[in-house]
């Protein structure tokens, strides 16, 4: 993270051709979680068995596992609950199927 926040959401909900004022509550709650799930996916795995490295990877698997766990499904379940609703689907369209992290990061700490 190193001093910044997750950009992504900003872009997410400045790109949909729905105000994120004018999105159902548990939409909006699920881009912002999905936003944190991606930006925590991308941060860079420390790969030195340094102490600081290993609590890195401990934080950044703890933040994966907190935001990432069910996204799919809820997702799912969103665009389930608004098929009749374009412009929440469109919000939503974005989003990829991600509860599975990285190969490279399987054994080492991370949920899978």
């Amino acid at each position: 993270m190193k001093g910044h926040g997750p950009p992504a959401l900003a872009l997410l909900l400045a790109a949909s051709p729905v105000a994120a004022d004018r999105l159902p509550d548990d939409a909006t709650a699920y881009l912002e979680q999905r936003a944190l799930c991606d930006h925590f996916r991308q941060e860079p795995w420390p790969e030195e068995a340094s102490a600081e490295a290993r609590a890195r990877r401990a934080f950044l698997g703890g933040q994966v596992e907190r935001f990432c766990t069910g996204i799919d499904e809820a997702g799912r379940e969103l665009q389930r609950r608004y098929r009749d609703r374009p412009e929440v689907l469109d919000s939503l369209e974005g989003a990829q199927d991600i509860d599975r992290p990285p190969s490279r990061r399987a054994g080492a700490g991370n949920p899978e």
